[in-house]
């Protein structure tokens, strides 16, 4: 049997930049040949989820049409971020209808359905008495055979300054088909009422405002348990994205075309093509893919779609971005943590978990940060992984050739300012390979002099990995923890203890993946996220007597900085630390996700389930 997901349309990056090519007529009705897509209307729909939601809808909708006297109205959701197109997708509903019944009627001489489409936008109506006054006139011109369909756009707005404060009105016109206007009672029992949201971008999102105080006073419960239907709307930002962005951008160039007289639309440049359909997010979905070809130079005697040919840069930063993740949104980088040893049994799947969570945030427009040793960690397996996912990123858009060759860094690290470092790093990767694939070393002398030259070389090592993981730190919104190293350490515990400290010490949120084991099992267990939950303390943070070296006391003011003065420096104390910021204690940092979620994510080793978890909660987290 075919899972849900075989059943979905695949974001291929080939098929989807083919369907741009003005010669291929795969999008046209007579010729839809995209596996796991199906049309309705003029709509393509890519996944089975929103088949089977539209299909629904619409025999909803038939359904109610052949009741000549209902007890209500017919009351429908519509959902989606900006842009998606639910105004679009009710019309192209209730066009397919008009197509479907119109051939019946004239077969068997039946009266004609009139479905009149009214769209009230509710930030444009004043008060209730205005609303009336429109819902009034619509029931004064309907006819026998009329049903009126009513798109409430923006239905979430707020009134008279009160959030949601729309909602309590329509509760009577939503149960029984009537209202007050002017001291009268107007029925409007047959209608079909289509409210689209503004503030959710699905149904489940806006049933999940039932926890909001506002919105239990105004009674959005009541509001939700009224309506019939649902429909959620994709837009070009949601996956298979690649694809939802070609049919559009093929849709907008042929309305150009048209436009301006031409027969065929222009061919876009491979490389443009391919940065508009991977490129992290059209701030206004379909109204921004719509923006981008409208303000291009591409006037009628134009056959191709060059780099040239695009809005000047700052115009372009109006209607794209990296995402909803980028640092200049969120106000920083999100610090990755993690290490496996060659000989782990656990290597290859966590390589992979790594890999495909940086992905999933660079998708999302995240920038990461690492504290790798990057002078050998170029040949370290994670950082590697990371490097070479880099390089395939696409080029960013823009006017600009600096900008495009030069993008702003996906990717930072810290480096000892020496020269040894310096050539390990400009052996593995030239400045302009990683300025050009946007990775950013930052060289900073992490040791004095007087330092390398005193100390003995261990307690020069937990000095320099001590700051170059609080300079990542620094610059970091949030970490995400996967496996580490967690063999004893000479009087101090594992690298990942450490990073985790300084991420809980400035109250910045932490993702923990403990399912494979190492420091992050380690942490997490003391953090209160295992099940069951012992007690014990794992091997990696017991306090050695033999190890505990009292030089460390000579250091204790370098590893405690202003203002965290009271940091652990052993691993005695960082248990009692860890324990003090567990989960569901007031020190533990709010990270978007729900006990439950944080404890799904700590015991997966399911990558996908991985990537999900961390992604949902870094979104909630940043309210993107």
């Amino acid at each position: 049997m075919e899972s849900k997901d075989d059943l979905d349309c695949k974001d291929d990056p080939k098929q989807a930049a083919s369907l741009v090519d003005p010669d291929n007529d795969t999008l046209s009705r007579q010729n839809l040949n995209i596996e796991g897509a199906s049309r309705f209307g003029n709509l393509i729909l890519f996944t089975k989820e929103e088949q089977d939601q539209f299909k629904s809808f619409e025999g909803l909708v038939k359904q109610f049409l052949e009741q000549r006297t209902p007890l209500h109205p017919l009351s429908l959701g519509v959902f989606g971020p900006p842009g998606s197109g639910k105004s679009f997708a009710v019309k192209q509903l209730r066009q397919k209808i008009l197509d479907e019944r119109k051939e019946k009627e004239e077969k068997e001489k039946k009266p004609k359905l009139e479905l009149p489409y009214t769209v009230v936008n509710l930030t444009q109506v004043s008060d209730s008495g205005a609303l009336a006054r429109v819902l009034a006139r619509i029931a004064g011109e309907q006819g026998a055979d009329g049903v009126p369909i009513i798109f409430f756009d923006e239905f979430d707005a707020p009134r008279n300054n009160i959030p949601y404060g729309w909602l309590s009105w329509f509760l009577a016109p939503m149960q029984d088909g009537q209202f007050l206007h002017d001291g009268a009672v107007i029925r409007l029992q047959r209608a079909i009422y289509i409210f689209a949201g503004g503030t959710a971008a699905t149904m489940d999102q806006f049933s999940n405002f039932q926890s909001l105080p506002d919105f239990r006073y105004a009674k959005g419960p009541d509001f939700v348990s009224r309506l019939h239907g649902f429909l959620n709307i994709s837009g070009p930002n949601s996956a298979p994205a690649m694809m939802r962005r070609a049919v559009l951008l093929r849709s907008e160039l042929d309305g150009r075309a048209k436009r301006n007289g031409s027969k065929k639309s222009p061919r876009p440049d491979e490389k443009l093509l391919d940065s508009l359909l991977r490129l992290g997010r059209y701030r206004h979905g379909a109204r921004s893919i719509a923006a981008l070809v409208e303000l291009s130079n591409l006037g009628a005697d134009k056959s191709t779609f060059s780099w040239e040919d695009l809005p000047s840069d700052h115009l372009l930063r109006l209607h794209l971005d990296r995402g909803p993740l980028d640092s200049k949104l969120i106000g920083g980088s999100i610090a990755l943590s993690g290490f496996v040893s060659e000989k782990s049994d656990a290597n290859q799947n966590v390589n992979d978990c790594w890999s495909k969570v940086a992905d999933r945030l660079w998708r999302e427009g995240a920038t990461l940060a690492f504290a790798a040793n990057w002078g050998a960690g170029m040949d370290q397996q994670l950082v590697k992984s990371l490097v070479d996912d880099l390089k395939k990123r696409p080029t960013e858009p823009s006017v600009s050739p600096v900008r495009r060759e030069s993008p702003a860094p996906w990717l930072e690290g810290f480096v000892h300012d020496g020269p040894e470092e310096r050539r390990k790093v400009d052996s593995a990767l030239s400045i302009d390979k990683r300025t050009q694939y946007g990775l950013r070393l930052n060289f900073r002398t992490l040791l004095t002099e007087e330092e390398s030259k005193l100390l003995p070389e261990w307690l020069i090592k937990v000095i320099e990995r001590f700051r170059r993981r609080l300079a990542v730190s620094e610059i970091s919104v949030a970490r995400f923890v996967i496996a580490g190293e967690n063999v004893e350490h000479r009087g101090r515990f594992p690298g990942i203890a450490e990073e985790v400290m300084l991420t809980l010490a400035r109250g910045v949120p932490i993702y923990l993946a403990g399912g494979f084991g190492g420091a992050a099992a380690d942490v997490g267990s003391l953090l209160g996220l295992a099940h069951p939950r012992t007690g014990e303390v794992p091997i990696s943070l017991h306090a050695d007597p033999e190890k505990n070296d009292p030089l460390l006391d000579t250091i204790a003011h370098k590893l405690r900085p202003t203002p965290w003065t009271n940091l652990p420096l052993r691993g005695s104390e960082l248990v009692s630390f860890l324990k003090d910021h567990a989960i569901g204690g007031p020190k533990w940092p709010r990270n978007g996700l729900t006990p439950t979620e944080n404890r799904e994510l700590f015991d997966s080793r399911d990558c996908q389930k991985i990537v999900s978890l961390v992604t949902k909660g870094l979104l909630r987290r940043f309210n993107a």
